[in-house]
């Protein structure tokens, strides 16, 4: 969709075009630990997966290895796409796409809050906080993968 904006330079009307953020989700999950959670420092706050928008040049796979890292100081390998959430209303700040991935961490011990999280661990399936954005949806989304439901997407950009 195109609007006209007025050029502060020279005046004349260009076509600004309002696309969808790309972002990237990761529910990082352990059969002994469950799925880790951040709680956000910045607005909107709550209880939220890792997850971020994706960088100039940056694939979302290794958007979704980059996020991870920063805001929970894990590494992690990607086990596959549960799916693409984009409805406009999913994040109160902007109208955003995201690809959500399922993950396995790799030392856990390492887990610590970085970046806009202001804590990070896991929680058990059955005794989840309540999640911001779309997260409750993902959430519910994974657990009929897990029930055998619903199949992961496989990654299609290798993450080496």
């Amino acid at each position: 969709m195109a609007d006209q904006c007025k050029c502060p330079h020279c005046g004349n009307y260009i076509k600004e075009y309002k696309n969808p953020l790309p972002a990237v989700d990761i529910i990082i999950y352990s059969p002994d630990h469950g799925v880790i959670v951040i709680s956000r420092k910045n607005e909107p706050l709550g209880f939220a997966f890792p997850g971020g928008f994706i960088e100039y040049g940056e694939t979302v796979e290794h958007a979704a290895i980059r996020e991870s890292y920063e805001e929970t100081g894990l590494q992690i390998i990607l086990q596959g796409v549960l799916g693409v959430y984009s409805k406009k209303d999913r994040d109160p700040r902007h109208h955003t796409l995201s690809v959500v991935f399922v993950a396995c961490p790799l030392d856990i011990e390492k887990l610590k809050a970085g970046d806009d999280a202001a804590s990070a661990k896991f929680f058990l399936l059955n005794d989840m906080p309540e999640l911001v954005f779309d997260h409750k949806k993902i959430f519910e989304d994974f657990n009929c993968f897990l029930q055998g439901k619903r199949p992961l997407a496989p990654l299609v950009e290798p993450t080496e």
